[in-house]
């Protein structure tokens, strides 16, 4: 490889021995020569040299004046100093304003070393920051990549740097984050532990405290996170508390889950266990009634207290179905249905449960296609919303049932899994009691809407009622959802 060497020399004889010089040290080399600072620059610009020489005194130039020069427009480039003499104090001078070495030139001889020596630092200096630049991107790469947020805050607890996964998680750009206090973002019951966590570390300088808070997203929403801290403050690079944040929002929900179903499942398990025990008690009652009523005469006085006492215990039948039914235990009797017979038969029933305050209307399709599925549990879940209907109307007021033949398309079942697209035929009671606040529409299962006394709160947006209304249509194939009219009207679909 050719070196272009620049030489600021302005003796002819000094610098045919110098080129001689370079050449007889094994260097393939080519010398451009300037004197007067014109050309100096003239060839800085033109050359692009790999190293320069320069002579300490020159008529209309020096070579602390050069070597200025050179740093300021090629700061890389390796300076030696050439000059016959120099002192100490000099020569210091040289070396502090950046020059790679200096000879004098009665050891000439120690000038090819010199330039190999100082080109050899070079390119390996050069290899280094093409290395660390490397490692900078690689590691730049892999935080911009990751899936947790890493930011930076200072010891205030100010944000100096958020990595952009925190666009995904929290919806705000890094750039909008930066200079703001972490603690803004914080759950207002959480900002306590936060803060003290926070100010051991600073204190202490130890991290490694797992800590779960929630952070606010940019929709005014808050996203369960789980943080941990490095503090290096006292790092001269760094200077500042690293944090790396997981969004753990979904996996406390599934947690939630799971506990609940783990929960509803013991409950079902003793729920049929003590349903099974109470049909074998039945099964003796109904036996002995049986037989006493097959001995007594047709008008014994007996008959009707007997008659009673397995009406009674017929109802206690129909209580354990509905434990069965609770513990999903229960044996479903599927029949092809006409949902109008059926309404038109619970008609009567529901205006004597509801009583004279409240209306009940009917709109049925006359042509409603059949479906399969369990009257009874269908029954029971009409009756269920029937009674919250009634504790939501307490002056009176409409209890509308109706049928329809609907088409539900691709887009209604991408949006309510597991229906798939097709003809359905739809239930749908409507009542003009209280709806729920704005606020708490979205949560459709998280409590009751019904402003009722608690001994009374199994309505139609409680767990039992939308548990036991889902079970119940999902047999035949379908899904229920409720639909709430803020502070107007509840429906419920199926």
């Amino acid at each position: 490889m050719t070196i272009r060497i620049l030489l600021l020399e302005d003796n002819n004889t000094d610098a045919q021995l110098i080129e001689v010089e370079l050449r007889r040290a094994g260097l393939d080399c080519i010398v451009r020569r300037a004197v007067i600072r014109p050309d100096f620059e003239q060839a800085l610009r033109e050359l692009h040299p790999d190293i320069i020489i320069a002579d300490h005194r020159l008529p209309q130039f020096s070579g602390i004046a050069a070597l200025h020069l050179v740093r300021e427009h090629a700061p890389d480039v390796p300076f030696i100093l050439l000059t016959g003499s120099l002192d100490e104090e000099t020569a210091v001078e040289y070396m502090k304003a950046g020059a790679a070495d200096y000879v004098l030139k009665g050891r000439i001889a120690r000038l090819g070393p010199a330039v190999q020596g100082a080109l050899e630092r070079h390119r390996a200096a050069e290899r280094m920051k093409r290395q660390l630049r490397e490692r900078e991107q690689y590691f730049r790469s892999l935080i911009e990549q990751a899936m947790d947020i890493i930011a930076v805050l200072d010891g205030e607890g100010a944000i100096r740097y958020a990595s952009p996964s925190v666009s995904a998680i929290l919806g705000y750009a890094p750039e909008d984050l930066v200079g703001r206090a972490m603690l803004d973002l914080v759950h207002a019951d959480d900002v306590g532990a936060t803060l003290a966590v926070f100010a051991e570390g600073v204190a202490t300088g130890k991290g490694g405290r797992f800590l779960e808070l929630r952070f606010r997203h940019k929709d005014g929403t808050y996203r369960i996170v789980e943080a941990i801290g490095r503090y290096l403050l006292d790092d001269p690079v760094v200077r500042g508390v690293v944090i790396n944040a997981r969004d753990v929002t979904e996996r406390r929900s599934l947690e939630r889950q799971l506990l609940q179903a783990q929960k509803m499942e013991a409950v079902g398990r003793l729920a049929g266990g003590i349903a099974h025990d109470f049909n074998n008690v039945l099964t003796g009652i109904f036996g002995y009634v049986g037989l006493l009523l097959d001995g007594l005469p047709t008008l014994s006085p007996l008959r009707p207290d007997l008659e009673e006492i397995r009406k009674a215990a017929d109802r206690a039948a129909g209580l354990t179905r509905q434990l069965l039914a609770f513990s999903r235990k229960q044996i479903l009797n599927m029949r092809v249905l006409d949902l109008n017979e059926l309404m038109t038969d619970l008609e009567g029933l529901l205006r004597r449960l509801l009583g004279e305050d409240i209306e009940v209307v009917t709109k049925l399709e006359p042509a409603l296609g059949a479906v399969q599925a369990d009257a009874g549990q269908l029954e029971q879940v009409v009756v269920n919303l029937a009674v919250n209907s009634r504790d939501a109307m307490p002056e009176g007021g409409r209890l509308t049932i109706a049928t329809q033949n609907v088409e539900l398309d691709e887009l209604y079942a991408q949006e309510h899994i597991p229906v798939r697209p097709g003809r359905y035929v739809m239930l749908a009671l409507t009542d003009t009691g209280s709806g729920c606040p704005p606020r708490q529409c979205p949560t459709c299962s998280s409590r009751s809407s019904r402003q009722r006394k608690p001994a009374r709160a199994q309505g139609w947006g409680s767990r039992p009622c939308m548990g036991s209304s889902s079970r119940a249509v999902a047999t035949s194939g379908a899904t229920a959802s409720w639909v709430r009219e803020p502070l107007s009207k509840y429906t419920c679909h199926a």
